[in-house]
């Protein structure tokens, strides 16, 4: 009987219900109260959902960097994300930070913040999202959201202005605000919208940004859209008779289905704004054994960006002669500027440099430049004669194989370099470009500035001072030709902040100006 009880005990034990947590209630192991516990729990990119239970301070010398894959939100509810003054966080990916963290803002950064993709939404009266302090104040990419009556999306407080890039700020509710700042604000490819007020600041400047409505005191920046390198006017080189597969890894290397830009300040206010966009390349030739010079035109797949045109860009493709002097490329070298050829002059009797300032109509020796060094790779000028102003440069080769003239190559000459990246062949670093001319080989010296350029010998000049200009690269045929095409009108060619310097005594490994 005892058995039979026990045993009907346990059956009906066994239909009763499992305990079960409240339907609002989340898996313990996705909530954390502490900056480690929820780092721990970041870092395992799982996605769903984080409760906070508690404020999150960081340590105070901390530095937390996550980048994550899987959308995730952590929920902060009525706490803060608190970032002391000596600590920095990283947090790259589709992450969510919610809550109201009323009456404190949701995020109170002191600290150093970086992020990539990161959205902060905060809802509730009085409600701040995001509180930002701090001697530099900067946010990139990242989405601030504020609603409620009286909420406000992002506080800045600090003591210089304050750069927003590529962020979206907004703000709804009864006497919301976007932003509320004691220092000046620049929002740079970014834009702004309130229900209420955009922006309680000294000053906002809207640089390629938008904002709705617009107020009226707000200073809008106007760019231009330029050529971030120097492609269009220094070309690419193959050896013509070069395989299919030569010319894919060039085009892949220097090209990289995109184009480079840079955004220039009309007013000359503001240095320029550097980017790539993805763009597709079309021109390339499929007969490469012809020398000539093909056009290759980019055309980028976003047509505008910060609300600016962005114009196709051209490059000239050279599929050149291996027994022809060409010159390759021109950088930038301060005053001055480096020169390289496409291929080593071999077996010459002379190398003579010319340089024209009028678009060719006269040409000049560059052996009489200071500091001007001439050798088979290339060539160094310590300083060109006038600032802020176009060049054409060709080479003339006397006797040997690979005797004749060069093409003739653009040089832009002006203080705001960077717009065209200082002669980079696709704006990234030089080591797709060669060494640079060595400065250290110094030619043997001329008799006389009349008597000839600073080559590899002393005979004469085979050409005077004021030549006619370099003949034009043969053109490949049904091609529009391209050598010495014109340079790009642009409002950017701002004048140079300080007179030429005088070179130094003898030659020397020229250094190039820091990039603004």
């Amino acid at each position: 009987m005892v058995k039979r009880c026990l045993a009907l005990f346990f059956v009906l034990l066994s239909l009763l219900p499992a305990p079960v947590r409240a339907a609002d209630e989340p898996p313990a192991e996705k909530q954390c109260a502490t900056a480690e516990a929820l780092a721990e729990l970041l870092a395992r990119d799982e996605g769903g959902t984080i409760t906070v239970t508690a404020d999150i301070t960081l340590a105070d010398s901390a530095s937390l960097k996550i980048d994550l894959q899987n959308p995730v939100t952590v929920d902060l509810g009525e706490h803060s994300l608190i970032l002391p003054e000596n600590a920095a966080l990283s947090l790259s990916g589709p992450v969510s930070i919610t809550g109201s963290g009323a009456p404190r803002p949701l995020m109170q950064i002191a600290g150093t913040l970086t992020t990539d993709g990161v959205t902060v939404y905060s809802i509730g009266e009085d409600a701040v999202a995001v509180a930002l302090s701090g001697p530099a104040l900067s946010i990139r990419n990242m989405e601030i959201r504020a609603e409620g009556r009286g909420a406000c999306a992002l506080s800045l407080s600090g003591s210089d202005q304050a750069d927003l890039t590529l962020c979206r700020v907004s703000a709804s509710g009864e006497g919301a605000a976007a932003l509320r700042a004691d220092v000046p604000v620049r929002l740079i490819f970014s834009e702004i919208r309130s229900d209420g007020l955009i922006a309680d600041a000294p000053a906002l400047t809207l640089d390629c940004s938008t904002a709705d409505p617009l107020p009226p005191d707000a200073a809008v920046i106007e760019r231009r859209a330029v050529p971030g390198d120097r492609l269009t006017e220094n070309g690419l080189y193959l050896n013509a008779g070069a395989s299919q597969e030569e010319l894919n890894a060039l085009l892949a290397n220097a090209l990289n289905n995109s184009a480079r830009y840079a955004l220039c300040d009309v007013e000359d206010r503001l240095s320029s704004l550097l980017f790539s966009v993805p763009a597709q390349w079309e021109g390339a030739p499929d007969e490469l054994s012809r020398p000539g010079v093909y056009r290759l035109t980019g055309k980028p797949l976003a047509r505008t960006v910060g609300g600016v045109e962005l114009p196709e860009r051209t490059v000239p493709l050279y599929l050149v002669d291996p027994q022809k002097p060409y010159i390759r490329d021109i950088e930038d070298a301060g005053e001055g500027v480096y020169i390289r050829f496409y291929r080593e002059i071999t077996g010459a009797d002379q190398l003579t440099l010319y340089y024209s300032a009028d678009e060719g109509r006269s040409w000049e020796n560059a052996a009489g430049l200071p500091g001007a060094a001439i050798t088979p790779t290339g060539a160094t000028l310590e300083a060109l004669p006038l600032q802020n102003h176009d060049y054409l440069f060709c080479l003339n080769v006397s006797g040997g194989p690979m005797a004749g003239q060069s093409n003739r190559i653009r040089y832009l000459h002006y203080d705001d370099y960077r717009w065209n990246g200082g002669g980079d062949w696709d704006g990234g670093d030089r080591t797709e470009q060669g060494d640079l001319p060595p400065a250290d080989i110094i030619p043997p010296p001329v008799e006389t500035p009349s008597s000839g350029g600073s080559g590899h010998s002393q005979h004469s000049d085979p050409k005077p001072d004021s030549a006619p200009p370099a003949p034009e690269t043969e053109i490949a045929e049904n091609m529009p030709p391209v050598t010495g095409a014109a340079a790009p009108a642009s409002p950017c060619r701002t004048r140079r902040k300080s007179p030429p310097r005088p070179p130094p005594p003898g030659p020397r490994r020229l250094q190039k100006r820091p990039r603004r």
